[in-house]
């Protein structure tokens, strides 16, 4: 599975005792990736100090947002990756810029909750999957007689595979006529299918590849 990283760094507030509600950012710098879903995702910091089993940090970068898994409880200096627990795509295609943090708890309380260190730097990891794209159209179809009594030939090009989707088949659809000028409606063909010797409409070609 495909991963994108930021890396963090000159945060602000450092040495800090920081209770909930107080924000904090850092430079992330990063390489956007377009068209993907994120699949999961964790964050490390490399100096902190956590007073609270019940804080996690909320985070936002361009439009992209996450938060954390509550971070374990350490008054020393420490590292730690924290998973992250909700997140939105956005993140993938934020690109550069400041991430701003916020300092939360997940039960009612005071007091002094996180603390960045001398000399912090960190990681915003995502894991994620290209989305699926639809195929291309075939753009020219073609036979190589109008009427004949035996076989015809029947060409198609320009037909293009979607992101992660590829033409696996093609569909065939005729309509029938007795007289040439009443048409029946569109009926599949499979591929190798003999037919009855009537008029032929301008034959459809459809892909076969349908999107899961």
């Amino acid at each position: 599975m495909p991963t994108m990283t930021y890396s963090l760094s000159s945060f602000t507030r450092l040495n800090t005792d920081m209770p909930a509600g107080q924000t904090f950012t850092a430079y992330a710098s990063g390489t956007p990736v377009a068209n993907a879903r994120v699949t999961s995702g964790s964050l490390y910091l490399s100096a902190i100090r956590t007073y609270s089993n019940v804080c996690y940090l909320s985070l936002s970068l361009g439009s992209g947002f996450a938060n954390t898994a509550n971070l374990a409880n350490n008054s020393a200096t420490h590292a730690e990756t924290v998973p992250l627990v909700s997140y939105s795509d956005a993140l993938l295609t934020a690109g550069s810029g400041t991430v701003t943090f916020t300092v939360q708890q997940s039960v009612a309380g005071s007091g002094n909750l996180f603390n960045l260190r001398d000399g912090v730097t960190g990681t915003l990891t995502l894991n994620y999957e290209m989305n699926y794209g639809v195929c291309g159209a075939p753009t020219l179809c073609s036979v190589n007689t109008a009427v004949a009594e035996g076989n015809v030939t029947l060409s198609w090009s320009g037909a293009a595979n979607g992101t992660l989707n590829t033409i696996s088949s093609y569909e065939i659809q005729y309509s029938d006529s007795a007289n040439g000028t009443s048409w029946g409606a569109w009926t599949a063909l499979p591929l190798g299918e003999s037919t009855p010797t009537v008029s032929r409409n301008a034959v459809t070609v459809k892909m076969g590849h349908t999107l899961p």
